[in-house]
């Protein structure tokens, strides 16, 4: 790329084109989009493979997905207790 100079011998300044920084802007953008759309298709897609997994998971085995469940809900609730409890506490 061929940048002319800021300032000429005479003293006055030259004008810039901004043509090719805008082009390189937008070419970034445009990537920028494209690695974006794509990135959301793999995370939708990884998404539904999770799903499947899950409800294939919970179909071949209710009892221990009712258990983890259950036992998940019952830390969560253990740590809102602890939050609750350190913000009563005097300090």
């Amino acid at each position: 790329m061929n940048i002319p100079p800021l300032s000429q011998a005479d003293g006055h300044t030259s004008s810039l084109s901004t043509a090719p920084l805008v082009s390189a802007v937008e070419g970034l953008a445009e990537s920028a989009s494209a690695m974006a759309h794509r990135g959301a298709e793999r995370t939708r897609a990884q998404a539904g493979r999770l799903l499947d997994a899950g409800t294939t998971h919970i179909r071949e085995r209710p009892l221990q997905s009712m258990l983890v469940a259950a036992a998940t809900g019952a830390v969560l609730v253990l740590l809102m207790e602890l939050v609750v409890r350190a913000a009563r506490s005097p300090r």
